[in-house]
């Protein structure tokens, strides 16, 4: 997939094959009872895929040293989204080695 990226900078044809490999891919209806009812459910299914994805990357990363060999030391990966509440706070300890987020989960969850 990361050859893909390079023949295709903005990622549009690599995310659409993914969405469509996940058997999620669907065009917008126009009307917002259409939306609500199919579209919906849907984009909540890719969200969640795409957020997942986020997590085993960092996850991975950290595991294999990339992240502590590039910045030179352990740094938390915060996986998040325009506001912070608990799923965010669940997603970033995924993430990370144990207790390397503990800082930005207690922040989260205590505001």
């Amino acid at each position: 997939m990361i050859g893909d990226l390079t023949r295709d900078p903005d990622g549009a044809a690599a995310r659409h094959r993914w969405i469509s490999e996940l058997g999620l891919w669907y065009d917008e209806p126009t009307d917002a009872e259409d939306w609500m009812a199919t579209a919906g459910p849907i984009a909540s299914q890719v969200e969640a895929n795409f957020n997942q994805a986020c997590v085993s990357l960092a996850r991975h990363l950290h595991d294999v040293g990339v992240i502590e060999s590039t910045v030179g030391r352990r740094v938390p990966v915060i996986v998040h989204e325009l506001e912070y509440y608990e799923g965010i706070a669940r997603r970033t300890e995924a993430a990370n080695p144990s207790v390397l987020a503990d800082d930005f989960t207690a922040w989260v969850r205590n505001g």
